[in-house]
């Protein structure tokens, strides 16, 4: 079991309700070999030099789109230590966040926000970066 099994899951039990799958990630993970047809991966920085061009329609086609955002995305640990860094600025987040936006409830249907504390060096880090995304996204969000 891994951290990312949902992905070949879902794709298993919905894959005739998904037309493509877009990754910008950090390469880590896992992906079942049938879904690699319908997959486009892109590394750091390629989301901040793509936002354009995934969400025009011309190159996206007229789907929906169902987001999922890790915000582990955004930190990465440093090697052999304890220590895990946001190594994305809040400028670029901003950026991000400008350019998703006006897509919510439009070609967005659904969005997720995954806080994986574990993978952004501590709770503090996670919901530190989650209240930021929710108050820039308009999201009514707390955990007491």
């Amino acid at each position: 079991m891994h951290w990312d099994n949902y992905f070949p899951l879902f794709h298993r039990l919905y894959k005739n309700n998904i037309n493509r799958y877009q990754f910008f990630t950090h390469k880590e993970g896992s992906m079942f070999d049938e879904m690699e047809p319908m997959l486009d991966e892109y590394p750091i920085p390629g989301l901040f030099n793509l936002m354009d061009y995934i969400f025009d329609e011309e190159n996206s086609g007229t789907y929906n789109w169902i987001v999922n955002i890790d915000l582990d995305y955004f930190f990465q640990r440093i090697d052999e230590t304890d220590i895990t860094i946001r190594i994305i600025s809040f400028e670029a987040i901003d950026f991000f966040i400008q350019k998703i936006k006006p897509h919510l409830n439009d070609k967005i249907t659904v969005m997720t926000i995954a806080l994986s504390p574990e993978c952004c060096g501590g709770w503090d880090n996670s919901l530190s970066l989650m209240n930021y995304f929710a108050s820039k996204l308009d999201i009514d969000f707390k955990i007491e």
